[in-house]
């Protein structure tokens, strides 16, 4: 009889420390899960942060880019405009040159064609003696001479008539849209004028 009591409290003990030890397993289970679960939110949340600075550099690198581009872009945009500038301007007085005369002069005369009524004018203006000027001043006397009398003509027309400068000491005016040969008249006396002041 004791002896069966024995083996009845042993067996109980072997099953009590059975069931303890699953739960102790369960327990120690848990909290390495918990630990592991930890470590993968620190993981994912630096490669999210390496993930993030990557692309913020990768976003100023395109920024740049564009920058540059945009800007080689508007410096070639500025060397068209001056190229196109270039060649219907005269290069020392920048006035239009032979080229945009011809153009507008054509214009002028369609014009005309199509609506009679319309009277333009073309006056041709020469420098005498200017010859003198390059040979006894010099070349540099000579630019600077031309650049007054180019400014002091274009002080003397309306703003839609066109001043040109076709070479040389030779420039010419192309009066558009006046209402009467007087007017014509009257811009000439005003050129001649204006040129036979003194130039200091």
């Amino acid at each position: 009889m004791e002896l069966l009591v024995s083996l009845a409290l042993l067996v109980v003990g072997l099953i009590i420390g059975f069931f303890a030890g699953r739960f102790f397993q369960q327990k120690q289970g848990a909290g390495n899960t918990a630990q592991t679960e930890k470590q993968v939110k620190e993981i994912l949340a630096q490669q999210a942060q390496h993930h993030i600075h990557q692309t913020r550099q990768s976003l100023e690198s395109i920024e740049s880019q564009c920058e540059t581009l945009k800007q080689q872009i508007e410096e070639r945009k500025e060397i068209e405009r001056k190229l196109i500038h270039d060649a219907h301007h005269d290069a020392l007085t920048d006035l239009p040159n032979r080229s945009m005369f011809t153009s507008r002069l054509e214009l002028a005369i369609a014009n005309k064609q199509r609506h009679p009524e319309n009277m333009f004018a073309v006056l041709f203006i020469d420098l005498d003696r200017f010859k003198i000027i390059n040979d006894t001043l010099g070349h540099h006397a000579g630019d600077e001479f031309l650049i007054e009398v180019s400014k002091r003509i274009a002080q003397c027309i309306r703003g839609h008539d066109l001043l040109a400068r076709l070479g040389g000491d030779e420039f010419v005016l192309l009066l558009d849209a006046f209402a009467d040969s007087a007017d014509v008249e009257e811009v000439s006396a005003r050129i001649i004028e204006s040129i036979s002041e003194p130039f200091i």
